[in-house]
C-alpha cells in the first residue's frame, strides 16, 4: 500500500518518521545552501511547510516554494541571494495563513535578492504580510517580485517599519500598503511589465520614489491610489 504525505520528513530520536509543518534554516551544514537538508532542522521545506529563517545569509541555489517564509527574532541583516549565474526563485504561496512573510528581525533589513513569486488568488492569503515585527525593521525586494495571482498582496508595516522595492515588479496581482507603511521605490525599481495598482489602505502611509529615468515608476493607465 502507497502512503503519502506532505511536509518535509525526518526521523525522530526514536526512529519514528516524522513529517514536520515547519523547518528553521540554521545553516548546521555550514554552506548556506538553501538545498542542503543538513542546513534545515526537518529537512528541505517543500510547498506545504513553513520556513523559518535562523541565518544571516541563505544562498537559493534551486527553485523553492513554501507556504510561507519567517524571519527569526533579532537574527541580524540577513540575505536570500542566488549565486553565480543562477536563476532560482523563491514562490511563497500562503496557502492556510495570515501572514505568509513575517520579519521579526528587530532592527534588521530582510535583502530578498532573489526572484520573490506570490501566487495567491485568494484575496485574504496576503492580507497581512508583515514587513517588521518590533522596532525599525525593514524588508526590501532588490531582484523581482511577481505577483502572478489575482488575490491583494498587502503589506503592513507599522510604526518606523519599511518596504523596499528596488528591482522589477511584475504580474497583475493587485497591491496594497497599510499600516503606515514606508514604501520606498528604489533607483532600480522598474513596473514596465507590471498590469496591476498600487493602493495605500489609509491616511498615514508614504510613498517615496527615486526610479531612474529611464525605468518605469508605473506604466501608462496603471493607477497609484488610496482608499
Amino acid at each position: 500500500m502507497a502512503v503519502h504525505v506532505a511536509g518535509a520528513i525526518s526521523l525522530t530520536a526514536q526512529g519514528y518518521l516524522k513529517v514536520a509543518g515547519s523547518s528553521e534554516f540554521t545553516n548546521a551544514g555550514g554552506n548556506n545552501l538553501w538545498s542542503n537538508a543538513a542546513n534545515w532542522s526537518d529537512g528541505v521545506p517543500t510547498s506545504t511547510v513553513a520556513a523559518t529563517i535562523k541565518a544571516t545569509s541563505v544562498i537559493l541555489d534551486v527553485n523553492a516554494e513554501v507556504k510561507q517564509l519567517k524571519f527569526a527574532n533579532n537574527i541580524g541583516d540577513a540575505t536570500i541571494s542566488n549565486p553565480a549565474n543562477n536563476n532560482s526563485t523563491l514562490t511563497i504561496n500562503g496557502t492556510g495563513v495570515t501572514q505568509p512573510i513575517q520579519n521579526n528581525s528587530g532592527n534588521d533589513d530582510i535583502d530578498f535578492n532573489v526572484k520573490v513569486i506570490l501566487p495567491s488568488n485568494d484575496a485574504e492569503s496576503y492580507s497581512n504580510t508583515v514587513a517588521g515585527g518590533a522596532k525599525t525593521a525593514s524588508m526590501t525586494f532588490s531582484k523581482e517580485l511577481a505577483l502572478t495571482g489575482s488575490g491583494v498582496t498587502k503589506f503592513v508595516a507599522q510604526d518606523n517599519k519599511s518596504v523596499h522595492l528596488n528591482g522589477i515588479l511584475s504580474g497583475s496581482g493587485p497591491l496594497h500598503f497599510a499600516g503606515i507603511t514606508r514604501a520606498n521605490f528604489g533607483s532600480e525599481f522598474n513596473a514596465s511589465n507590471y498590469t496591476g495598482d498600487i493602493t495605500l489602505i489609509g491616511n498615514n502611509s508614504t510613498v517615496i520614489s527615486n526610479t531612474k529615468d529611464n525605468n518605469t515608476f508605473l506604466p501608462a493607465g496603471r493607477l497609484l491610489q488610496t482608499e
